[in-house]
């Protein structure tokens, strides 16, 4: 429900489809379209920010220039050698 509020699509939380988990597996493909369009209409700061404080388990997924241009990955790496 808290996912759905923050997304503003309150109307999956109400779906007979995705009542349960067995049904929101049962019906995961079309479930991760819906929720995957969503994502994508805004960044991944924003996100986080719409998350805060929700009780919402949240981060960025990186790719692999974002994950090495971190600044607490790159001050890791200089202290581990």
């Amino acid at each position: 429900m808290k996912v759905c509020k923050v997304l503003n699509v309150n109307g999956l939380a109400d779906s007979p489809k995705y009542k349960s988990n067995q049904l929101r597996v049962q019906h995961r493909k079309e479930l991760l379209q819906i929720l995957s369009e969503r994502f994508m209409e805004d960044t991944t700061g924003e996100w986080l920010r719409r998350f805060e404080g929700t009780g919402v388990p949240c981060g960025p997924i990186n790719n692999i220039q974002q994950v090495f241009s971190n600044p607490q990955v790159s001050l890791r790496s200089h202290q581990c050698c």
